[in-house]
């Protein structure tokens, strides 16, 4: 059974954002969290959602609730309070 990471929150501006996303991801492979897909809203291109693979379950709360991830995401410009859900399937 597979393991998944499901992210939605509102960005402040999609391009500076994803530049940021972009180069942390070496971070979120080391904690075993990697891309699958990146979803922006119809509607609104600066509601994004992500859906990531994760090794382990544990890891990725870990790592999704660390104070590392807590500054990438101020310094990107995330601009709600995400919604995360841990998935199995």
């Amino acid at each position: 059974m597979a393991n998944y990471v499901l992210i939605r929150h509102s960005v402040e501006d999609f391009p500076k954002w994803k530049e940021v996303y972009e180069a942390h991801k070496p971070e979120r492979v080391k904690m075993g969290v990697t891309d699958n897909k990146l979803f922006q809203d119809a509607d609104d291109p600066n509601m994004v959602t992500i859906l990531f693979d994760a090794e382990d379950l544990e890891r990725a709360k870990e790592f999704t609730h660390s104070d590392e991830v807590r500054e990438i995401m101020q310094k990107a410009g995330v601009g709600s309070q995400p919604d995360i859900y841990f998935l199995k399937g």
